[in-house]
C-alpha cells in the first residue's frame, strides 16, 4: 500500500485529519506486529500507541526513500524491542526447558487459524517470542538479531530452535484437543 504524498504532507503539518487517515490506513497492518511481540492484547495496544506517538514525532525525518509503511513498521518493531529490553525480559532462558524432542505431528499447523497461531506465539517466553518474530516474521538474520538484542548469534539460533519446538508442541497439543475422542463401546 502506498501512502499518498498529500497524507504525509498533512501529517508533517500536524493536520489531525491527515493523521487520522494515516492511522486508519496503517493500524490494521502494524497492530499484528505488536500482537506478535506482546504477551497480551493490552500490551500490544500499548505498543501500538507508543509506536504511533513515535511515528508522528519522526514523520518529518521520513525522506521518501522506500515505502512509508516499511519505515513505520521498523519504528513499530523498535518500539516493541525497546520495551522488552527495558523490562529485561530478553534473557536466555534455554536452561529452563527440557531437551528438544521431535514433534509427533508437524502437519497440525494446517488446521489452525492465524488468530490461534498469534495466540500461541504470545504464550512463548518473551525472549523466544522476540527472536521468533524477528527471524521468521521480520526476516532479520541471526547476526542482526544478535546486534539488536545484545546477545550472541548462538543464543539467537538456540532460542529460535526452542521457540519453534515449543510452538510445534503447542500446535500438536491444540490439534489433539480439537480431534473428536472416540470412546470404546
Amino acid at each position: 500500500m502506498e501512502i499518498s504524498a498529500d497524507i504525509l504532507k498533512g501529517c508533517r503539518s500536524g493536520k489531525r485529519a491527515s493523521q487520522e487517515q494515516l492511522y486508519r490506513l496503517l493500524t490494521p497492518r502494524l497492530f499484528p506486529v505488536c500482537l506478535r511481540f506482546a504477551s497480551s492484547r493490552s500490551e500490544a495496544e500499548d505498543y501500538m500507541q507508543e509506536s504511533w506517538i513515535r511515528i508522528f514525532q519522526k514523520i518529518p525525518d521520513f525522506r521518501s526513500e522506500g515505502s512509508f509503511e516499511g519505515w513505520a513498521r521498523r519504528i513499530t518493531v523498535t518500539t516493541c524491542l525497546e520495551d522488552l529490553r527495558r523490562r529485561n525480559v530478553l534473557t536466555d532462558t534455554t536452561a529452563d526447558l527440557p531437551a528438544l524432542t521431535l514433534s509427533e505431528d508437524s502437519t497440525a499447523i494446517s488446521g489452525i487459524s492465524a488468530a490461534e497461531l498469534i495466540a500461541l506465539i504470545q504464550t512463548l517466553p518473551a525472549g523466544y517470542r522476540t527472536i521468533f518474530n524477528l527471524y521468521v516474521m521480520e526476516e532479520f538474520t541471526h547476526e542482526e538479531i544478535a546486534l539488536r538484542l545484545g546477545i550472541s548469534e548462538g543464543t539467537s539460533k538456540s532460542q529460535l530452535a526452542r521457540a519453534r519446538q515449543l510452538l510445534r508442541d503447542k500446535i500438536t497439543h491444540l490439534h489433539r484437543e480439537a480431534k473428536p475422542q472416540h470412546t470404546p463401546k
